[in-house]
């Protein structure tokens, strides 16, 4: 397995088996909207982090100081020999003289060829889930336009979610009266569906999981829950 990071925002950039005859990366590439100058998430997303490498325990550390925030932050990236595994270390520290509160969070973005209507599925540790209450001009089914205008020649972005409504995950209220798996990846790629997800309270550690039954590859996430409380 090949494990490529970017120095800005110290971001794992691809993870490509290397084990297998085709060569995927399961993660979204920004390069290409980089490139049109649209905008990242924050402040770390635009900073050029420091890179200390050692071939001895097959990991890398990226550090940078967030000057509007005022604090450092490093992040070390380890691979195991033989595994398909990738161990990550994430360090805030506040320069501040005061404590003060603090929130972060993971954000994984999948994207085409890996993620696949029909062959791919998502799994989480997750037990009560809300969706997302929109107002009712956002709203609208696949025959309204709801959610976004399109981007250039692209179609508008549709919802298929209840506005605001609780549900036990994966199976969501829809807005044409049935029930909609949220953990399958439909067959039309314009929907905007918002939907958020407890994690199981008496878990130590959660997970996420992206499976392409297609591929047989499985691209997951564990992280301790105390760590995002």
């Amino acid at each position: 397995m090949a494990v490529s990071n970017r120095i800005e925002g110290s971001v794992i950039a691809g993870i490509v088996t290397t084990g297998v005859g085709e060569k995927l990366n399961p993660l979204w590439n920004p390069a290409e909207e980089r490139a049109a100058g649209l905008p990242q998430h924050g402040e770390a997303h635009v900073t050029r982090f420091k890179v200390n490498a050692d071939a001895a325990t097959n990991s890398v550390s990226l550090s940078a100081l967030l000057p509007i925030v005022q604090e450092t932050f490093s992040r070390k990236f380890r691979t195991a020999s033989g595994e398909s595994l990738i161990c990550i270390d994430s360090e805030p520290e506040n320069l501040l003289g005061s404590d003060r509160p603090v929130n972060w969070a993971g954000h994984e973005t999948v994207t085409a060829p890996f993620l696949k209507p029909g062959k791919t599925t998502i799994a989480i540790s997750g037990t009560r889930s809300q969706n997302h209450g929109y107002t009712a001009n956002q709203a609208g089914g696949r025959g309204g336009r709801g959610g976004n205008a399109g981007r250039g020649n692209l179609p508008a972005t549709q919802r298929r979610l209840v506005a605001g409504k609780d549900f036990r995950s994966p199976m969501a209220p829809g807005l044409d009266g049935k029930t909609i798996d949220i953990c399958a990846i439909p067959e039309y790629p314009h929907f905007i569906d918002h939907a958020a997800t407890l994690l199981d309270p008496s878990r130590h550690l959660e997970w996420i999981t992206d499976l392409n039954s297609n591929k047989n590859l499985i691209c997951g996430y564990v992280f301790r829950r105390e760590d995002y409380p």
